[in-house]
């Protein structure tokens, strides 16, 4: 409940612009640092689904960004085996 009351005050007391230029540009930065981890930019809208050939397209998108982001083909590798054992 401590949180609840503490995010309302943090609410009642923002405004639009009250970042300052650092702040928005360590937010840019991040932004940008994110970005460059994603190689496939699919945002899961699904529109490329159903596959004909039965592909959840937007999984394994996700899959394979996550396998750069974090340096881990072994999940990837793992979650696609089951992906398209269900076929």
């Amino acid at each position: 409940m401590q949180q609840v009351v503490e995010n309302i005050g943090y609410a009642e007391h923002s405004q639009p612009h009250n970042l300052t230029a650092d702040e928005l540009a360590l937010i840019g930065r991040a932004r940008d640092a994110y970005l460059s981890l994603s190689q496939v930019s699919c945002t899961a809208c699904r529109y490329c689904m159903p596959c004909p050939n039965g592909v959840d397209i937007p999984r394994i998108f996700e899959l394979y960004n996550d396998a750069i982001m974090y340096n881990d083909t072994r999940h990837p590798r793992w979650a696609s085996m089951v992906i398209f054992r269900e076929f």
